[in-house]
């Protein structure tokens, strides 16, 4: 993402032998910083990633998947200079709820992550107006009960947009209000 501080970057680090956790870069000031404590322990490399975007603000906003000791699901937290917000948790772990993904502009954010019912794949958002203070009941914005790829939020010039690829119906780009 980038601030107006300069680029962050987001990834799963190894702390210690095995726990990977996400960690928070400033690149131009090489400022490092664990961002989650979730002390996931496991051997290999989890393939679900995290997302981050930078708000007008400076307000970083993260999402991120976790099966750790301390918390498990999806989660969004915010980051200031000041400090980090208590992670919220988001998704329905019962629906796989996963590879959430976010996306900020001015005091708008939009998180989406894709879920599985047992019969169809959803597309899901949330969306907060005031900075990630507040948000919406989550919604599913769009199914298949074929192959999926992940929803990806967009921001510009205040539209939201969700642009998701499945099997059947091919790439969507579908408008949030």
């Amino acid at each position: 993402a980038w601030t107006t501080d300069g680029p962050v970057a987001l990834w799963r680090n190894v702390y210690g032998t095995n726990t990977r956790d996400f960690a928070l870069a400033r690149l131009d000031s090489g400022e490092l910083r664990r961002l989650a404590d979730d002390e996931w322990n496991i051997d290999a490399c989890p393939h679900h990633g995290g997302g981050i975007a930078a708000g007008d603000d400076g307000t970083l906003h993260a999402v991120w998947y976790t099966r750790g000791k301390n918390r498990q699901g999806l989660f969004y937290r915010q980051v200031k200079d000041d400090g980090m917000s208590v992670p919220m948790a988001f998704g329905d772990p019962l629906a796989q709820a996963g590879h959430a993904t976010v996306a900020a502009d001015g005091q708008t954010v939009l998180i989406t992550w894709r879920e599985f019912d047992g019969q169809a794949y959803g597309a899901m958002a949330m969306l907060s107006k005031d900075g990630g203070i507040s948000w919406n009941e989550p919604r599913r914005i769009a199914a298949t009960e074929d192959a999926a790829d992940y929803p990806i939020p967009l921001i510009h010039s205040g539209r939201m947009h969700v642009v998701w690829n499945t099997l059947r119906e091919g790439i969507r780009i579908m408008e949030v209000e």
